[in-house]
């Protein structure tokens, strides 16, 4: 039996390259390839992702991800991180809102299994991928309010409108907090007050 060399100039080897020189902990997806054909490349990264000793864990379709192995296991990515890489290559613009955002902020302590993110316009829907995350369910909220605004302002106005729903806070808890990032300058009270 003759086992063909794959060649130095074909999709799959320049796809192989492309991924190892990107090194561990990185998220690929068609669009990272551009200038080479995409059946091509959905055919390499498909081959990169199966077998027990593969380059690549599929995340969902159109999506992977590099572990890097640590001696408890391979990472996994982070739920942000896949959120940010679909929506940026779809060209959408997005800000984490509700219970996760809040806690970012140090508004509440609790997590939510749900997670929202606003975002810049309609979106059909978007599945990060079950098998990696915990979560009940991703909600796109359409919004036209998320460009040019930091996230954690967003998330700011976002808690001044909810006050009364953040969970495990009261609203004088809340307006403490919002305080406290105000004088240490993590947030600009001018820049709020202007976006209010």
């Amino acid at each position: 039996m003759v086992v063909r060399k794959p060649s130095t100039n074909s999709t799959a080897t320049k796809v192989r390259k492309r991924i190892e020189e990107g090194g561990v902990d990185r998220l690929w997806s068609y669009p990272d390839f551009r200038g080479l054909p995409t059946l091509a490349v959905a055919a390499a990264l498909s081959r990169l992702s199966n077998g027990p000793d593969s380059l690549l864990r599929r995340v969902r379709k159109g999506v992977y991800y590099v572990p890097k192995k640590t001696r408890f296991g391979e990472t996994k990515p982070e739920l942000d991180r896949v959120m940010a890489h679909m929506l940026r290559h779809r060209g959408i613009a997005y800000s984490p809102t509700g219970t996760a955002a809040y806690n970012g902020l140090g508004l509440t302590t609790q997590v939510s299994p749900r997670i929202t993110y606003r975002v810049n316009r309609p979106v059909r829907s978007v599945d990060p991928g079950r098998k990696f995350f915990n979560v009940k369910a991703v909600t796109l909220q359409p919004s036209y309010e998320v460009e040019g605004l930091a996230s954690s302002e967003l998330a700011t106005l976002d808690a001044l409108k909810d006050l009364h729903r953040i969970p495990d806070a009261t609203p004088a808890d809340t307006i403490g907090r919002i305080m406290d990032l105000i004088r240490s300058r993590q947030l600009s009270l001018k820049r709020l007050a202007r976006l209010a």
